[in-house]
């Protein structure tokens, strides 16, 4: 019988900003949809753990043969964990690069992400003869269930009528500021803008078995083949 185990925690992946106001990611370029030049900046960390065991054993019975059961159990549960990830947008116009209310810009986005697997594997192993030729008859079994929950949240800061151009034209740290952020004009308004299928909890079930004959029926001629059967089952729904 054996026993093992294993847990990962990394710190992650972060993107550090740099001197000053410089973001942690910066994507700049031609977009050929808007038709000129972008900046599109992101601060982002992600941190994915995993902790994971496994039992198992073998076993042989004499009194049969020589049978050999072998099985095994396995447990894990992964996760990902993205906890505050910022994009801005900037649109050049003008020679300069204006913040611009396009989809992600402006937007804060959450997701703590789970999966817990169970597997399960049973090996029977039946020792047979064939004319006078020792041969093997194995019959297997398997299933695997994964249980995923995602929950996500994401804001938006939104315009309220007109921003000022100083401030469009500001560094993702100095643009959504307390003094640029509440209910009057020329100031952002936080909202939320999350999806609803954003947040979902899904299942899988995958089940299977086989059975396979190794048998030397002549000297020079052995037969090996079997039939195998699988069935899986998927089902996921959307949540608030």
């Amino acid at each position: 019988m054996t026993l093992s185990g294993q847990q990962t925690r990394p710190r992650g992946r972060r993107f550090r900003p740099g001197l000053g106001a410089l973001p942690a990611l910066l994507l700049l370029g031609f977009n050929l949809d808007s038709n000129t030049d972008q900046r599109n900046t992101r601060i982002q960390y992600v941190e994915n753990s995993l902790v994971q065991g496994r039992l198992s054993g073998k076993h042989y019975f004499n009194a049969f043969g020589g049978t050999t059961v072998e099985w095994k159990g396995a447990y894990s549960r992964a996760g990902r964990y993205e906890p505050n990830t910022r994009e801005v947008l900037y649109r050049e116009s003008g020679g300069v690069f204006p913040w611009d209310n396009f989809i992600q810009s402006g937007s804060i986005f959450h997701q703590d992400l789970t999966e817990d697997a169970i597997n399960l594997n049973l090996d029977v192993q039946f020792p047979i003869r064939v004319n006078g030729q020792a041969g093997t008859i194995e019959v297997d079994a398997s299933s695997l269930s994964r249980d995923r929950d995602v929950l996500s949240r994401r804001f938006r800061f939104l315009p309220n009528r007109s921003i000022p151009d100083e401030v469009k034209a500001a560094s993702p740290d100095a643009i959504f500021t307390p003094e640029n952020i509440g209910p009057g004009p020329g100031q952002f308004e936080i909202q939320e803008a999350t999806f609803r299928p954003d947040n979902y909890v899904a299942d899988q079930t995958t089940t299977g078995a086989y059975v396979m004959a190794d048998v030397e029926l002549l000297p020079r001629l052995r037969f090996a083949g079997g039939a195998r059967i699988e069935r899986s089952k998927q089902a996921g729904a959307s949540h608030r």
